[in-house]
């Protein structure tokens, strides 16, 4: 799109809470005004979410729990006036970059995209903790404003195909206007000039060790021990006291830690395969980062994993045990992680916030424009 008088146009970046805190929303929002800016392109931070008080305000003229009210028709009508007004106020904004589904719709004259990994019918699906106490009215009108704010977007833009099913499918958006876009590494690790694919050593990253598939890996590891004795298994997240042969446990590494993020990229650059078997995975941006370090990953079909790992790797049922087994007994044959190694290097530079953000801005681009489709870029 063009700049006014010479100069590079302004995109605003929105979400629940401040886009400039990488410590929100996985840092998804924080990243993408980097990438913006990157591109040559002026940004301004929106914060979508009235302030904690205000939710606590109104948790307390209603029943429910705080996570009812904040998904209550009342705070909602609060994001779209306060978030409107933000934008109105700035005459020069190009385009609106919505992180999350259900936020608010900007004033019509700013062109909108819709940027998220799921539904909010995807998420009101799976155990979640953001949903215990939510009333089945409050949330039945949180997902017919989703479904709305989807068809009024100009456009979808979903961290994965199975992200983007749903707005097809279930909330009837033309497929037209719905764009797989893919998501970006928080970090990058190098892949070592050289690394020993003899010895299986299998790596996990997760704070949510339930949801992550945790207990799961475990069980899963133990078996394949028993089948490759030199296997070895490193743990980092929220893990409860490990004691098992083969796996170490390192507990939760602060990743906005320089020493932290440097002992994982550490691990990354040392292991064979990365295995993450959630028990829900919308997408999964560590996945992205282990295959930017080279390493091959064994993802979950629960979610979106699938368009991440692609052919670098293995998705698995998580509630099938012996299909984790079985992948991680092929991957753990040198010859099998160097091949799917070498793919996902391959692989990883189709998922950095750089490529996203150029495909985001392509999606803003008016009906009809002369712009690449985004969809095949898998």
């Amino acid at each position: 799109m063009s700049a006014t008088a010479g100069r590079p146009a302004v995109y605003a970046v929105a979400c629940a809470g401040d886009p400039l805190d990488r410590g929100r929303h996985s840092g998804i929002p924080f990243a993408l005004l980097g990438a913006l800016e990157e591109l040559g392109l002026r940004t301004v931070p929106v914060r979508t979410a009235p302030s904690e008080p205000v939710v606590s305000a109104v948790a307390r003229l209603r029943p429910g729990t705080r996570n009812d009210a904040y998904l209550s028709p009342s705070v909602a009508r609060m994001r779209a006036v306060a978030s409107g007004l933000k934008l109105v106020r700035r005459s020069a904004v190009a385009g609106c970059i919505q992180w999350g589904a259900g936020e608010f719709l900007p004033p019509a004259r700013v062109p909108h995209v819709l940027l998220h990994d799921q539904t909010l019918l995807q998420a009101s699906a799976y155990p979640w903790s953001f949903f215990e106490g939510v009333r089945p009215a409050t949330l039945g009108a949180a997902i017919a404003r989703d479904r709305e704010m989807h068809r009024r977007v100009r456009a979808v833009c979903a961290f994965t195909h199975w992200a983007a099913r749903s707005a097809v499918e279930d909330y009837g958006v033309p497929a037209g206007r719905v764009h797989v876009v893919g998501l970006g590494r928080n970090y990058d690790v190098p892949p070592p000039a050289h690394r020993d694919w003899r010895t299986p050593r299998f790596l996990f990253v997760g704070f949510d060790w339930e949801r992550k598939g945790g207990p799961l890996l475990l069980r899963a590891f133990a078996r394949v021990r028993a089948r490759v004795p030199d296997a070895t298994l490193t743990v980092v997240g929220g893990h409860p006291p490990l004691d098992a042969p083969g796996v170490t446990g390192l507990g939760r590494l602060p990743l906005n830690a320089p020493g932290s993020r440097a002992q994982v990229a550490q691990l990354l650059a040392g292991a064979t395969c990365f295995v993450l078997p959630s028990r829900f995975e919308p997408a999964g941006i560590v996945l992205a980062e282990a295959l930017g370090a080279g390493v091959p990953a064994i993802g979950t079909t629960a979610g979106g994993s699938a368009t991440v790992v692609g052919d670098a790797g293995r998705t698995v049922d998580p509630d099938d045990e012996d299909a984790l087994v079985a992948a991680m007994l092929e991957l753990a044959r040198p010859e099998v992680a160097a091949a799917l190694g070498a793919r996902a290097l391959a692989r990883a530079p189709r998922f950095t916030w750089h490529a996203v953000a150029e495909r985001l801005i392509r999606a803003l681009a008016p009906p009809g424009a002369d712009v690449e489709h985004l969809e095949p870029f898998l």
